[in-house]
């Protein structure tokens, strides 16, 4: 806790500094279409927030790493970013940025892949006393961006500039970034109210590290096994007894394995009527 005190101070008071090299990225784009570079000065993030399991108490590791949520200036993403993965570049050539400020600052920086997922790095902090947080990038995406990013909307151009099928992968990816903070406090609410939603979690992510899907490159991620506990609780209220939390897993496991996630969309209850409506990540 007190790393992530000191990390976000540093990131909030450092000065500007000027852009740095271009980030280079590989994107799930159509052959013949030229990755995106990007190169950004750096500002001040917009905020700095906890996010991520540790406030949740659902994660597997005690003592588990605070995730720190910087949000990228204002300034920095207009709405053409969103198409070919120019935000994706830019969120990477900011965390680059992000990552000096904390080295020159006297912090061990290494970027490894967000839930397995090579275009959306985090950074890996760690002091000299035993301390470390997870740096991730995060934007504020307005009511239009929302909009475009829809399931059914395509975001990555074939390589004669044609619009083809819908990319909603890529743009979850981007909304992904974006939802970090509410993500938090619908689970964070959610958790408050019912404690079994926070150990059906638990035992939901260690059922799937035992078995392997965890560390998959297409299985789900523990957030989404939180996002799971969360929507059955919402859906069916388990009993009011000490097996709940038990009770919830179950409910969990048999949502999990009567849905066909390539053919089916499930929408998570509780929504914002304002929010395109979208499905859990499959």
């Amino acid at each position: 806790e007190a790393c992530a005190r000191k990390v976000r101070s540093i990131l909030l008071e450092a000065p500007p500094r000027p852009a740095g090299a271009p980030a280079k990225l590989m994107l799930c784009a159509p052959k013949g279409l030229k990755n995106e570079h990007a190169a950004c000065g750096f500002e001040a993030p917009a905020k700095v927030t906890v996010v991520g399991s540790w406030l949740l108490r659902t994660g597997l590791k005690r003592g588990a790493e605070m995730d720190l949520a910087v949000q990228l200036p204002d300034a920095l993403i207009t709405t053409k970013d969103l198409a070919n993965g120019r935000y994706l570049a830019k969120r990477c050539a900011y965390l680059e940025q992000c990552a000096e400020v904390l080295r020159e600052a006297g912090y061990q920086v290494t970027s490894t892949p967000f839930q397995r997922d090579a275009r959306r790095p985090v950074l890996d902090v760690a002091d000299d006393e035993g301390g470390a947080v997870r740096v991730l990038a995060a934007w504020a995406a307005p009511a239009k961006a929302r909009v475009l990013l829809a399931p059914s909307r395509n975001n990555v151009r074939a390589a004669d500039g044609a619009c083809v099928q819908p990319t909603p992968a890529y743009n979850a990816a981007l909304l992904g970034d974006a939802s970090l903070e509410r993500h938090l406090q619908l689970l964070h609410g959610a958790c408050s109210e019912d404690s079994s939603i926070v150990d059906a979690a638990v035992l939901l992510k260690a059922w799937l590290r035992a078995e392997d899907q965890l560390s998959r490159d297409d299985g789900p991620s523990g957030f989404l096994a939180s996002m799971v506990a969360y929507h059955c609780a919402s859906s069916v209220k388990p009993p009011d007894r000490i097996d709940a939390a038990l009770s919830l897993f179950r409910d969990s496991l048999k949502f999990l394995a009567a849905n066909e996630w390539s053919a089916s969309q499930v929408t998570l209850r509780g929504a914002s009527s304002a929010d395109v409506a979208w499905p859990l990540p499959s």
